[in-house]
């Protein structure tokens, strides 16, 4: 697959109006949404398939735009990446159905406490993501910020049920980079101890 997109980019690249950097960046957009939209389809079947395709549209949606952002973790195979889709998206509709009044309130405080959370550790770009350029990091937060903000307002105005997919959102997205975080700080420790 990698060898066709190389061989797309040598032509899309003949007259050499892109640089280096834009043509990886081209690279990278062209796997990362040929993987995604296949992972896509399936789950949009299964999630149908289940009664549950307004929920995993609208979770899918809140995820991959805040992901493309902040990055995130990512796994060695496909079929890893799908697998842990699957439990993802089916834990965030599953708690979405035991959303009750009651729980509003707690909600809302743990959205807005992970919002400021990834605010500041955002973005952590994995080094298997092939994503090899740099990125504008006040910009990044400024589109972080604007995203998490409008997940909560939206849960906040409507209090749905199924709104409650965006604060859930940002809270697993905050899980995710603090685990991200702590591996990179251990990995850190573990090569200071061996050099020392």
């Amino acid at each position: 697959m990698d060898s066709i997109i190389r061989s797309f980019l040598c032509k899309l690249n003949r007259d050499n109006h892109f640089t280096e950097i834009q043509l990886e960046q081209i690279r990278y957009s062209i796997l990362a949404i040929g993987g995604d939209l296949s992972k896509f389809l399936i789950l949009l079947v299964l999630f149908s398939l289940l009664g549950h395709c307004p929920e995993y549209l609208y979770s899918f949606f809140t995820t991959t735009l805040l992901r493309v952002y902040i990055g995130g973790k990512h796994f060695n195979t496909y079929l890893g990446c799908l697998t842990f889709s699957t439990m993802y998206f089916s834990l965030t509709i599953f708690l979405t159905t035991l959303m009750t009044s009651q729980y509003y309130q707690y909600l809302l405080l743990l959205s807005i406490i992970s919002a400021v959370v990834l605010l500041v550790i955002a973005p952590r770009i994995s080094k298997k993501s092939g994503r090899n350029f740099k990125i504008n990091i006040y910009k990044v937060k400024l589109i972080i910020l604007f995203l998490v903000t409008l997940y909560i307002v939206i849960y906040f105005v409507e209090k749905e049920p199924i709104y409650a997919i965006g604060p859930f959102t940002i809270i697993f997205q905050t899980i995710q980079l603090l685990m991200m975080k702590g591996e990179s700080y251990y990995e850190i420790r573990k090569e200071t101890k061996i050099s020392a």
